[in-house]
């Protein structure tokens, strides 16, 4: 049986109006809301849909046919309904933007190690326009992009004739810095994305860097846990439990929320409370079911993200000769409970 909106609802005894807005991370729905309506939707096998005001995804009258390809291991169109959240709200701001123009929309999922240059231009030959979502490798979308107009979702390919959209990483771990100075921190930690280098993880680390000398504070290299320090995950756990136990460090910013619910369950594992020992906070919003504790983060637009990528991609393939461009949408910072106030 097909889930809808007000089965949800009425699980939670909300209105199908709530529950749309939450599922569309709407600014007006509280976070406990948010998080409520996503545990529930998750619990009875919802997922967004692909379409807009009735109309139909693939239009037969559709004046150009566009490409959004997601980076991953799916091989059919049947892992759609098995992708993350994060994808199915990018998946879903790009089809509201282009069902409005009547444009026909295909979504398609590649393994990028597995996918030669030649193939994956093959692939994209039939097509007016492409959305890169995820990170693919940056000779493969330059060499897209010069046949085709691109845009690249959440990844920048310097090299690349390409647009893209982003979160806006560094002003906003900035802003994180300056708000933990604010709350009495000043033994500040960082703990590397999960799984070796990323480049989401660079710049959210040039940001916190940033962060400590725009706010004056102490920037110690020997609190920053970065992936190349050390052979493996949970060496690089290990020593943030040491730095803790010795009371070295006020507060762990990390990477993204992975990473950080990595260290909380190593703290969980060693006795050490969150945030009456240490505070902890991340990055993307991502929310854990089976937690109370809400980290200090920010939640990434990704539906806004689809959106503008979507955007762009018309200005593209009707503009082709103008600069490639990077459009940063803002954050959503979320105060949440796992950081505590020293003053």
């Amino acid at each position: 049986m097909k889930i809808k909106l007000k089965d949800i609802a009425e699980a939670l005894n909300l209105s199908q109006t709530t529950v749309s807005r939450a599922l569309r991370s709407h600014p007006a729905i509280s976070e406990e809301t948010r998080a409520a309506v996503f545990a529930q939707a998750e619990k009875q096998g919802y997922q967004v849909s692909y379409t807009h005001k009735g109309r139909k995804l693939h239009s037969k009258k559709a004046s150009l046919n566009l490409l959004a390809l997601v980076s991953g291991s799916a091989s059919s169109d049947s892992d759609l309904q098995n992708v993350s959240g994060l994808t199915h709200e990018t998946l879903k701001g790009i089809s509201d933007v282009v069902n409005h123009f009547d444009a026909r929309l295909i979504i398609d999922f590649v393994n990028p190690g597995c996918l030669s240059q030649m193939e994956l231009k093959e692939k994209c030959a039939a097509f007016d326009g492409i959305i890169f979502i995820h990170r693919f490798e940056e000779a493969q979308v330059r060499a897209v992009s010069l046949k085709k107009p691109c845009v690249s979702a959440d990844y920048t390919y310097p090299s690349a004739k390409a647009d893209v959209v982003s979160g806006g990483d560094i002003d906003q771990f900035i802003f994180l810095i300056r708000h933990l100075g604010k709350l009495g921190h000043t033994r500040i930690g960082y703990l590397d994305f999960p799984g070796g280098y990323h480049p989401r993880g660079v710049r959210g680390y040039l940001g916190f860097r940033a962060g400590l000398m725009e706010a004056g504070l102490e920037d110690n290299p020997a609190f920053h846990l970065l992936n190349g320090i050390f052979p493996d995950e949970e060496a690089k756990l290990a020593k943030a439990v040491e730095l803790t136990e010795k009371r070295l460090v006020d507060v762990w910013v990390c990477g993204n929320d992975y990473a950080a619910m990595d260290l909380l369950e190593q703290f969980s594992r060693h006795g050490i409370s969150v945030p009456d020992d240490i505070s902890v906070t991340g990055f993307g919003g991502i929310h854990f079911p089976g937690t109370n504790l809400k980290l200090c983060s920010f939640r990434t637009p990704f539906e806004q993200i689809g959106q503008e990528a979507a955007k762009f991609l018309f200005d593209r393939i009707r503009f082709p000769g103008i600069p490639a461009r990077h459009a940063f949408i803002d954050c959503v910072f979320t105060e949440g409970n796992s950081v505590k106030c020293l003053k």
